[in-house]
């Protein structure tokens, strides 16, 4: 009897050992992703550069958590050739109450993205004003015309 009792607190230790590990390699995960995001919005800050993306595809999909997050993919061209990316917002943390039947006013239009020379492959789109006050710029007034869908604001027309 009390051999099955050791074996069994021993089954219990090892699965705490596994849990612990595992948990420490998210941890780890998730250290190295904001690391790595910090150090790319680090050399854009350094050494900005700017270009056009067209924004060639909307979509949102639903996180585990219960919330939404809405993806922008666009193409842009930097001095290195034709590139393409997406980039996704959660619209669950913040005011954007992006409407599906908007869309289209957005697709194939031009938005500015911000990229570092050192990683050309991980550009930023300005599309909100949020986007411009991370790297120290003013909201465009060529851009107002978005606020009303991607803030479900009346439209000043």
């Amino acid at each position: 009897m009390t051999q099955g009792k050791w074996y069994s607190s021993r089954s219990d230790l090892r699965g705490q050992i596994i849990f612990t590990l595992f948990i420490l390699f998210i941890g780890s995960l998730l250290v190295l992703w904001r690391w790595e995001s910090s150090k790319v919005r680090k050399a854009i800050r350094a050494d900005p550069r700017y270009s056009n993306a067209v924004l060639t595809k909307i979509y949102t999909a639903s996180t585990r958590a219960g919330g939404h997050k809405t993806y922008f993919v666009y193409s842009f061209q930097t001095s290195s050739g034709r590139k393409s990316s997406t980039g996704a917002y959660s619209t669950s943390g913040r005011k954007i109450r992006l409407n599906p039947s908007c869309y289209p006013e957005l697709v194939g239009k031009n938005f500015p993205i911000i990229y570092s020379a050192r990683y050309p492959g991980k550009p930023r789109l300005l599309l909100l004003r949020h986007d411009f006050r991370r790297y120290n710029l003013a909201f465009p007034d060529s851009l107002k015309w978005t606020e009303p869908l991607l803030y479900g604001l009346p439209a000043n027309r």
